[in-house]
């Protein structure tokens, strides 16, 4: 068996914080057969001076202004006499024997290994396995791995190129379709290679990233509308990612997500929740069938597929749900009743009417969530097509503003105690109507909002806070 000669490079900028870990975490892998090669940028908080005080154990050590993250790399790669490159940035580092691990799994005619990354935080210290796809690689959305897990063959560099200067977050992604488009052979490699630290340039905001995204979906042969679906992706993702870190919620303690339907501004996300961070993911067969089908699905599910029947309560946990048919367009559709200790929260979206059973449900809520989809007005004089405006007025489109509040002026009972209106529309509804108008539905029925009970009117692209009820 070979063992193959591995290349380190690390590409630094005023690290001086960080660093010293990123060095000694690879001049400490028990490997023997490697190489360690170190780019910085001129750097002029004192990393300079730490790099030094490892110079013997540091092959190559260049400091200069370079044209950014993607020359550096390529710099780096120019310099390296490895079997197989990785590049640690400064801000990241291997854990003990992910060097031995890839030399045991090393195969010639492999021209790229990907392990597996531990995500960190370091404000938090929230830590979890982040695993290339099951179909990975496939364009252009999963090609997706971080290249601290990514031992790529220098013949492999040598063949497509390095990486693209013109890009500064997304340049990984870039070369992955590069060589997905170039047959290369790929491995995974199933073991936690390296740590990716929160907190570098290239965890920066998707939004930024946006027409890097774009420019490289069309340059590697993918077509307008799959660029701006990776995008949405990728929009939707970080955004979930980011509230939930900023709220302390660690998807380590997300138990499942449920999914209503299979129309893709419900579930271009879940792929990533469900087979990247192994979260359980509920719903019909219909349903599951569906997201499969469809043409946003970025990551198809696969091992965190769990089901469930319209009528049949299961428990997870504390809670008991019960899952109830709504009718809306889509392949499936369905609601969620969930107790707990007593207290029931009713979940409607995407419904065109409310029939008997979706009233049981919201009548029997002390907090409920439920469409305040548009205004009758704004969709009558509005520019959508005459088809889309029947579509959403239909029995099986969606709730306006209206339908909603009467159905909650001739309902409500005591017991509820919150009301959340959701999945207003964007270009047919604006929140302070939605409420308005459910507010003077019940005022005209006595029930004062704010003291009988609480109205909020969910924002269509901010998250909404966090109820905590006793």
């Amino acid at each position: 068996m070979k063992y193959p000669k591995i290349t380190i490079i690390t590409i630094s900028y005023n690290s001086a914080l960080t660093i010293r870990k990123t060095i000694e975490s690879i001049i400490n892998q028990s490997y023997k057969n490697k190489e360690y090669i170190i780019i910085d940028g001129n750097s002029s908080d004192g990393t300079q001076n730490i790099v030094n005080e490892y110079k013997e154990q540091i092959d190559i050590f260049i400091s200069e202004k370079d044209k950014g993250i993607s020359d550096a790399f390529n710099k780096g790669i120019t310099y390296a006499t490895g079997d197989l490159i990785v590049c640690i940035n400064s801000n990241d580092y291997l854990l003990p024997n992910s060097l031995n691990e890839v030399a045991k799994q090393y195969e010639e005619q492999i021209d790229l290994f990907c392990g597996n990354l531990l995500l960190w935080d370091p404000n938090t210290n929230y830590r979890c396995v982040i695993q290339p796809s099951l179909n990975f690689p496939k364009m252009p959305f999963l090609c997706k791995p971080n290249h601290q897990g990514l031992f790529v063959k220098k013949s492999l560099y040598e063949r497509i190129g390095g990486y693209d200067i013109n890009l500064h977050w997304a340049m990984d992604l870039d070369f992955l379709m590069r060589a997905t488009r170039n047959k290369a052979q790929f491995k995974h490699i199933n073991t936690n290679i390296a740590v990716f630290r929160l907190g570098g340039i290239t965890d920066d905001s998707v939004f930024k990233k946006k027409k890097e995204y774009i420019y490289i979906i069309r340059k590697n042969g993918g077509n307008i509308f799959q660029a701006y679906i990776f995008y949405c992706f990728m929009a939707v993702t970080q955004t979930i990612k980011k509230t939930l870190k900023e709220l302390g919620i660690g998807l380590d303690i997300i138990r499942a997500v449920f999914i209503t339907h299979d129309h893709a501004d419900h579930i271009k996300a879940v792929g990533h929740l469900g087979e990247k961070f192994g979260i359980p993911v509920y719903s019909t067969p219909e349903v599951h069938a569906g997201i499969n089908k469809s043409y946003c699905m970025t990551e198809k599910l696969s091992t965190c597929v769990h089901y469930l029947h319209k009528g049949e309560t299961m428990e997870l946990e504390d809670f008991t749900i019960t899952a109830f048919e709504v009718p809306h367009d889509g392949t499936d559709n369905v609601g969620y009743c969930m107790n707990i200790d007593g207290k029931i929260f009713s979940f409607l979206t995407d419904l065109g009417h409310i029939t008997p059973t979706a009233a049981e449900y919201i009548c029997k809520a002390n907090y409920l969530v439920l469409e305040a989809n548009y205004d009758e007005e704004m969709l009558k004089m509005g520019p959508y097509p005459q088809y889309l405006k029947e579509r959403i007025a239909g029995p099986n489109g969606h709730m306006s503003n209206r339908e909603t509040a009467d159905f909650l002026a001739e309902n409500i009972n005591e017991s509820l105690k919150y009301i959340w209106l959701c999945h207003l529309s964007k270009d047919n509804n604006h929140p302070e109507l939605a409420y308005k108008t459910v507010e003077l539905s019940l005022r005209n029925k006595g029930i004062i909002v704010g003291k009988d009970v609480q109205v909020i009117a969910l924002k269509r692209n901010t998250p909404s806070d966090v109820y905590e009820f006793e």
